[in-house]
């Protein structure tokens, strides 16, 4: 299925601390301000530092010299500064659509779907929370830029194309895309590596082999159903039979499974989109995407894959339709393939002429050079106190040699600094290039259609 643009979560890990160093200087409070405004939402000066952020992450990969400050060079006729501000307006310009969408619409966030985008705006901030605060992002920041807003994005695009919406799909036309392109398949799966990461023994494998068969003979019988196929897996895993054998044919007895096995650990069924280039089957082994697309609906394989043992089902599209039509979350990932390009250039189109806000000038026009680039701000404030030092040398009466020759060498140290902060500032551009991937999704909008791996 097609993928909204999404965060590239982990460019963020190539920061480091010795990096991350260079920018907590900037830092100040921005708890009570903001940058702009109207009846439905605020959005903190927090929020458009982390836009600020995904706007310059754009602009270092637009400038012609990659080893200067970002902000004084030219991008699309206007200094990097202006760029990115204006940029970073548009990501604002976004969210309070999106706001005034959901307003519009009657829609709110469930009680579940809070939970869920303050879960996941925590886990980031507990991931890489050095990284916010240094760029003066705070947790609720981050929730409300990146979390709830890639949230309400989803809801918005489900209400709009959904039955009753003003850009409704038939269902017949999201029934035929998904008979026409979706392949649909329920499967049990079993590593073939220990709880210690080692391989199996050939005789744990000729084992799981042999039950395996079993079941897929079994199944294509007639004898017994996938789910009951399943259910007496788990029930063997969690016996006292299957932890004699793992003792038995393991050399350390540590590979025993600790863990109760359930149906949802070792039974999935999926239906994917094989016909697009954006579903993404790097989570599933290449023997079982391969089987899928040659078996016929109904037939039953058992797959030796690489790092698993496989027993497949394919399911009869048509019948799979009804089951997959049946609910608004079955419909999403139909509706994100034939509706997300169209829906995200009304997005655009609307944000580009949005003008239902306030706009508070003062933090809006704030130098963002501190923020983006501190070392490059650092050193030019070096060299404007050398300058003046420099200056004032220069016109101190009875200056002698001596004192000459001392001057000289302050320049030459002044010198060396400047060199020092101009290498400084590229390497606090390519940290800001690297953190800004954190703010990228939720300034260009996100959701997608989630595919998860066999294991």
């Amino acid at each position: 299925m097609k993928t909204w643009k999404k965060i590239a979560s982990s460019a963020l890990a190539c920061l480091t601390a010795g990096a991350l160093a260079l920018t907590t200087a900037a830092c100040s409070s921005t708890a009570s301000a903001w940058v702009a405004q109207n009846d439905n939402v605020t959005v903190s000066e927090g929020v458009y530092n982390y836009y600020l952020v995904a706007a310059y992450n754009n602009a270092s990969r637009m400038v012609s010299d990659y080893f200067s400050p970002v902000l004084t060079q030219e991008i699309d006729g206007m200094t990097g500064e202006e760029w990115v501000r204006e940029r970073a307006l548009q990501y604002v310009k976004s969210l309070m659509l999106v706001e005034d969408m959901m307003q519009e619409y009657g829609l709110s966030l469930t009680d579940e779907e809070r939970y869920t985008s303050e879960q996941e705006a925590a886990y980031e901030w507990q991931t890489y929370q050095e990284m916010f605060e240094a760029y003066n992002v705070d947790q609720d920041a981050l929730r409300e830029a990146y979390t709830d807003y890639q949230t309400k994005v989803m809801k918005v695009f489900q209400h709009m194309y959904s039955e009753g919406g003003e850009r409704a799909v038939p269902e017949e036309e999201l029934r035929d895309h998904y008979i026409q392109n979706y392949t649909s398949f329920h499967y049990i799966f079993q590593s073939t590596y220990n709880d210690d990461y080692s391989s199996m023994s050939d005789e744990q494998l000729a084992e799981l082999k042999t039950r395996f068969d079993g079941y897929a003979a079994d199944i294509s019988s007639g004898a017994t159903t996938m789910e009951e196929a399943a259910q007496d897996y788990v029930d063997y895993l969690n016996s006292e039979e299957a932890a004699a054998e793992t003792s038995s044919t393991s050399s350390q007895a540590e590979t025993t499974a600790t863990t109760e096995a359930t149906l949802e650990s070792v039974y999935q069924n999926r239906s994917l989109n094989l016909n697009s280039d954006d579903t993404n089957v790097s989570g599933y082994p290449e023997e079982l995407i391969t089987a899928v697309q040659e078996m016929e609906a109904g037939e039953v394989r058992m797959i030796e894959a690489t790092g698993y043992y496989i027993v497949v089902m394919k399911d009869d599209i048509n019948t799979q339709a009804d089951t997959q039509l049946s609910t608004d979350d079955g419909k999403l990932p139909i509706l994100i393939d034939l509706k997300s390009d169209e829906f995200m250039t009304y997005l655009d189109e609307q944000t580009a002429e949005y003008t239902n806000f306030t706009l508070n000038e003062a933090v809006y026009n704030k130098d963002l050079t501190p923020l983006l680039e501190p070392s490059a701000a650092s050193s030019t404030s070096s060299e404007t106190e050398a300058s003046a030092s420099s200056s004032t040398a220069d016109t101190s009466a009875g200056s002698s040699a001596a004192s000459s020759g001392t001057e000289t060498t302050a320049s030459g140290t002044q010198s060396d600094t400047s060199t020092a902060s101009s290498d400084a500032a590229a390497d606090s551009a390519d940290t800001a290039s690297s953190a800004a991937s954190a703010a990228e999704s939720a300034a260009s909008g996100t959701a997608s259609g989630s595919t998860s791996s066999a294991a």
